[in-house]
């Protein structure tokens, strides 16, 4: 298939034929503080990154169970913590917001983050960003992409754990877009994610169906995964990044830190085909599905969103699109489900941040 597609940053075209993107995704990887969170926005400039990456949420935004729990390890030894603890410690303000984007800006690196709310889209307007990321858990949040659509600023969409369903609702937001102006990235949300796991066939399997650029998204360990995904057609590459792999997280041991980044850039670039057995490449190709594999069946229960009560709503409410929300988990009605509750009448009262079921509706 012929690409002629082309997403444009800072005036320069990236395109299947150009030199690739590398973002440092930092995300939580800077433990609350702020002077962390500039060393790691410096050491990925150093390392080769042309933009960082942060997550500008709330934590209130996506937990509607805050006993969920999330396991990681720190030095080899296994941590348990709730994700309630673990984002909150994480959350940036608007006002450190600016003073990491006045950083990048400062030393020159891109800053892009990605929102969970309507007024965090508007509120990276503000600051400058030249493009928003959506993530994978957010994928079919109703609300942020409509906000996110209305900006028509460049978008790069994550489609970890989803479904061709799934996609194509996130990106019929966007129908008034023009093609170029959209990303898709190729994303297994497993942290980290097996070799076997991989699928990187679903790269051109996305590029068939979708007919746009796309992206990687990288959660395996090492950079063979992406050096195939650049020959098959990756133009975006998305590494998670700290500054020293034995900080307190979930994301800091199987991050990137500042060496590993650089060579996995290189590695890219050079397309070190040799560094791959035939055994491996068979491995990480996969199946090609769009569809989310078995892998990712606990990552969609756990992380993507449903349609939950906004406040307490009384017995005989007609629900109203503002008495709905999108939280995790995602074990209840998906977000472009939510017409199967607009105007029905609730048989029984809910509590804030219950899960929708059809069964309290009259």
């Amino acid at each position: 298939m012929t690409m002629t597609q082309h997403f444009t940053i800072n005036k320069k075209k990236l395109t299947t034929k150009s030199k690739p993107f590398f973002v440092a995704e930092i995300g939580i990887n800077f433990n609350g503080s702020l002077e962390i969170a500039k060393q790691n926005i410096l050491m990925a400039k150093r390392y080769g990154a042309d933009s960082v990456k942060f997550q500008y949420y709330r934590t209130d935004d996506f937990l509607s169970n805050k006993n969920l729990k999330l396991k990681f390890l720190v030095k080899k030894k296994t941590f348990v913590k709730t994700q309630l603890e673990i984002f909150k410690k994480n959350e940036l303000s608007f006002k450190n917001l600016k003073t990491l984007k006045n950083y990048a800006d400062k030393i020159n690196i891109d800053f892009h983050a990605t929102p969970t709310n309507e007024k965090g889209v508007d509120e990276l307007i503000d600051i400058g960003v030249k493009y928003i990321k959506n993530g994978s858990d957010f994928l079919t949040h109703t609300h942020l992409l409509k906000k996110i659509a209305s900006h028509k600023l460049p978008v790069v969409i994550s489609t970890g754990m989803s479904t061709v369903k799934d996609i194509s609702y996130a990106l019929s937001f966007f129908d008034k877009y023009n093609r170029n102006d959209i990303i898709l990235l190729h994303c297994v949300s497993n942290y980290p994610t097996k070799d076997r796991d991989a699928n990187l066939l679903r790269i051109k399997s996305l590029r068939k169906k979708f007919k746009m650029l796309v992206g990687y998204s990288d959660h395996t360990i090492g950079n063979v995964s992406a050096i195939i995904a650049k020959n098959f057609g990756s133009v975006w590459f998305e590494k998670h990044f700290t500054i020293n792999n034995d900080f307190d997280g979930p994301d800091q041991n199987f991050s990137s830190n500042p060496l590993n980044f650089s060579k996995y850039k290189e590695n890219v670039m050079k397309g070190h085909k040799n560094l791959i057995n035939k055994k491996k490449i068979i491995s990480l190709i996969g199946n090609g599905n769009i569809n989310f594999n078995n892998n990712e069946k606990t990552s969609r229960k756990e992380f993507t969103l449903s349609c939950v009560s906004s406040k307490n709503l009384p017995i005989n409410t007609v629900l109203k699109e503002s008495h709905i929300t999108f939280k995790r988990p995602g074990t209840g009605l998906k977000s472009y489900k939510i017409n199967q509750l607009i105007g029905k009448k609730l048989k029984r009262s809910i509590k804030k941040d219950v899960l929708f079921k059809l069964n309290f509706l009259k």
